[in-house]
């Protein structure tokens, strides 16, 4: 109901929800959803549902959608924890989003939630208040921009964007070229005193949400997407990063936008 809120607050042409599964747990599935009398339909993809990533794949390479349209996949993720050990129970989800990188015009979004938070399930979508759009900006490139229309298609209530101080000079060319370019959204840099992302990042997404508890903050990570999975895997330490640090954060969801190198 997290996920499906998001989704709507997010103003799009359309939005779908979709399950895969077949036999009885397919049917269950659909009776709850079915029960709460939600306006967006469920549709059911017959399939093995521990095994997601070619019926998806198939779902969403089937879509008719134009040239300038983006197929947003929200994804909600039920973690009982917030180790480590969770990431890899994980493990389908974390799969299926890693194929779908590879889909042009297709951007992921992980929707976590607490298993404590989410029982018992709500009876209809949780559409936040606020939708606060993070661009991280580590440098002025295609991927960057991308990103930042993306954000710009979500029309959040309120669209940022930020770089971290790790050098001081690169910092400067970094805002120096984005005020050259990007002339709608200014570019904060924020300081990181140990020369990392990771803990500047959390703090300021958790200050943006603490003033509104009802929003959620999107933190928005261009991504590179190369040919080749394992070098993929080289390319997006720092991405894989982010997203480890964030994905047990409440009231923030972090999407990826890849940029495909061909």
């Amino acid at each position: 109901m997290r996920a499906l809120g998001y989704a709507k607050s997010l103003r799009p042409i359309e939005v779908r929800a979709v399950h895969v599964g077949s036999g009885e747990e397919a049917r269950l599935v659909a009776a709850a959803w079915e029960e709460r009398h939600l306006t967006t339909p469920l549709e059911i993809i017959s399939g093995d549902p521990h095994e997601l990533i070619d019926p998806i794949r198939s779902y969403v390479r089937g879509m008719n959608v134009a040239e300038d349209e983006v197929i947003s996949v929200v994804m909600p993720e039920v973690y009982e924890g917030t180790g480590r050990r969770e990431m890899v129970r994980q493990r389908r989800a974390l799969l299926l989003k890693a194929a779908l990188l590879f889909e042009r015009r297709v951007v992921v979004t992980d929707v976590p939630v607490l298993a404590t938070e989410s029982r018992p399930a709500p009876r209809g979508p949780i559409i936040p208040t606020r939708v606060i759009a993070l661009v991280l900006v580590s440098a002025v490139h295609n991927a960057t921009l991308r990103a930042l229309e993306y954000a710009r298609s979500l029309s959040p209530t309120e669209l940022r964007a930020v770089t971290f101080n790790v050098d001081h000079d690169e910092t400067m060319r970094v805002l120096n070229e984005w005020a050259n370019f990007v002339d709608d959204v200014p570019l904060e840099a924020v300081d990181s005193p140990y020369r990392e992302v990771t803990r500047p990042l959390i703090k300021y997404a958790r200050q943006l949400h603490a003033e509104t508890p009802d929003s959620v903050v999107s933190v928005i990570v261009p991504e590179f997407v190369v040919r080749r999975w394992w070098h993929q895997f080289l390319h997006n330490q720092t991405a894989l990063g982010i997203k480890y640090a964030l994905i047990f954060e409440p009231g923030i969801v972090v999407t990826s936008v890849p940029y495909h190198l061909d």
